[in-house]
């Protein structure tokens, strides 16, 4: 849709590049680049006042769901075009992210639900400058790696280089940490003897975000993150662990479960994230899958029981073409081995 909106603008085709636009930024409604490439072409199809609204919006938008400030770019594409300067530009003439840090953060194949607060916490630490490392702490199937790629995909476009997400469950021992980090990276190796310092070469002069996922079992290379930071001042890091890596410069955040309600008489059980993830989940296993008043008071058990864990509430959710919302609520309390699931991923 990036190529496409800027093909289509070349060739002066300007109301399907619109389109071929707004279906960019409708994928996610928070990146910069395919907002300012919308207000360009707004502008240049002297469509003004609705590339101002689109700015508009997005600023509510930031400031809503992270607490933040659109871009410096973003904030001169729009005052020069209320200023009626910028008619004309091109929308390709704004740079989209590197291809290549972009391509190494993973898709998750269903949509986020919730953490709010969390997102607009990480995202105001990774915009504070003296903070450089930050730690996702929490149990396992908490959703750690979830938010953090979450975060890294809202905040990549505000580190010149991109992110870069770099798995560690598989690693065996501390060792093979910099092998990891150089192969997420894709730098050619040409001395494994000297790894180390051809990554701190390749990251010395890049700003970039690094997601260290599920760190808990190397805890004891936890000094590599340090000597990193030291040779590459650009770099931040975002880890996820079920432990600190108890070192100086951590900022450590507490995953904890999605929110869920306390009562079946409430109103608006669909507003709490937990509910949103069963129903979500449910309605994957069985499209026709519908809430009823008989469902409600044992979807709230589900819930509390669970404490808003996403992995036990997917699990759950996946028994609701055998079993009824009092079924499945009955077997979690009666044993929370019950929660497995056929799902080979």
């Amino acid at each position: 849709l990036e190529r496409l909106q800027a093909l289509l603008a070349d060739a002066g085709r300007l109301e399907h590049a619109l389109a071929a636009a707004r279906r960019w930024v409708a994928l996610d409604r928070l990146h910069e680049p395919a907002q300012r490439a919308l207000m360009a072409l707004y502008d240049r199809a002297g469509q003004r006042s609705a590339a101002l609204r689109q700015f508009d919006e997005l600023k509510r938008l930031l400031s809503a769901e992270l607490g933040a400030a659109p871009q410096p770019e973003t904030a001169a594409l729009a005052e020069s075009i209320r200023g009626g300067q910028a008619a004309g530009a091109a929308p390709a003439a704004f740079p989209a992210p590197a291809p290549a840090a972009r391509a190494t953060l993973p898709v998750a194949p269903t949509a986020f639900i919730g953490r709010r607060s969390e997102l607009a916490e990480i995202s105001r630490l990774l915009n504070t400058s003296d903070v450089r490392l930050i730690t996702l702490v929490g149990p396992g199937g908490i959703g750690k790696t979830r938010l953090a790629l979450q975060s890294a995909h809202l905040n990549a476009d505000r580190f010149n280089h991109g992110a870069c997400f770099v798995p560690l469950a598989p690693l065996a021992s501390v060792e093979f940490i910099t092998p990891a980090l150089a192969n997420a990276l894709a730098i050619p190796v040409t001395d494994r003897a000297k790894l180390s310092q051809q990554v701190h070469t390749y990251l010395a002069n890049k700003r970039m975000l690094l997601v260290m996922d599920n760190f808990e079992h190397l805890v004891d290379g936890a000094a590599l993150l340090d000597d990193l930071l030291q040779h590459a001042p650009g770099i931040k890091i975002l880890v996820t662990s079920r432990e600190r890596l108890n070192l100086g410069d951590e900022w450590a955040i507490e995953v904890s479960g999605l929110s869920y309600p306390w009562d079946e008489k409430e109103k608006e059980l669909e507003e709490y994230s937990a509910v949103q993830l069963f129903l979500s989940s449910a309605r994957r296993v069985s499209s026709g899958f519908a809430l009823t008043a008989a469902d409600r008071p044992y979807l709230v058990r589900i819930c509390s029981r669970l404490e808003g864990m996403p992995l036990g509430l997917e699990l759950a959710a996946s028994w609701v073409r055998a079993l009824s919302c009092r079924e499945i609520a009955e077997e979690i309390e009666r044993d929370l081995d019950f929660l497995t699931s056929p799902h080979r991923d």
